[in-house]
């Protein structure tokens, strides 16, 4: 899964040098498609938050795989959960790097060098303190991190299909903006990270009444 995610990245790239497509065109479309995933994933981090349900969903996967007499579903499983974070990642890291000149592309790889360095060392530490880790408050903590990067990313879509003369552009009469953040002052972004964010707190709404049904039961 990492090998095909490492493809996946190299493949982007050929693609963005060969398709033609403006800049601002390619790196609208990336950033829709890296929030979609990024709200999937979100969610799905949101609802497994609990630690009943993600043990039990951990424990629902293991037993379909082991009663089959067949490590193959562990193994799909497994493959599909880092598969899924290694696509997530180079569509995010796609979407940032299009926008960079080559001084800001070396400090972006210094800081995924350094990250995996981070990961590496965290990794050990989940294996030899699975027990002590408090997995439903880092699940929770990671969904609302992708929320925001999701609202980002929306503003820079938006904006950057705008620049390819994809969407229309309406000024909005406040005037603000944050590149950073994935502000403009164009009521197309503002309209496109309303939604998101309505989106964000209708699951969220979901999820609590779900939660309260459950604990009344």
């Amino acid at each position: 899964a990492v090998c095909l995610g490492i493809a996946g990245w190299f493949a982007s790239g050929l693609l963005l040098s060969i398709s033609g497509m403006s800049r601002e065109l390619m790196e609208g479309a990336i950033s829709v498609l890296a929030v979609a995933v990024l709200l999937y994933v979100g969610f799905w981090l949101h609802r497994h938050s609990e630690m009943k349900r993600w043990h039990g969903f951990l424990k629902d996967k293991l037993q379909r795989g082991l009663g089959r007499r067949s490590y193959l579903g562990l193994a799909l499983v497994s493959f599909l959960a880092v598969f899924r974070e290694a696509i997530e990642v180079v569509l995010f890291l796609r979407a940032i790097w299009i926008d960079l000149d080559p001084s800001g592309q070396s400090i972006a790889g210094l800081g995924v060098l350094s990250s995996v360095c981070v990961l590496a060392g965290l990794a050990v530490i989940a294996v030899r303190q699975s027990g002590a880790l408090p997995l439903g408050l880092l699940f929770r903590l990671c969904s609302w991190t992708m929320a925001c990067l999701a609202l980002i990313l929306t503003g820079k879509g938006i904006h950057s299909l705008q620049e390819a003369g994809i969407l229309p552009v309406s000024t909005a009469r406040i005037v603000f903006r944050a590149d950073l953040l994935g502000i403009y002052p164009t009521l197309q972004t503002i309209v496109a990270q309303a939604a998101v964010l309505l989106l964000i707190a209708a699951v969220c709404a979901v999820e609590k009444r779900r939660t309260l049904a459950r604990v009344r039961k």
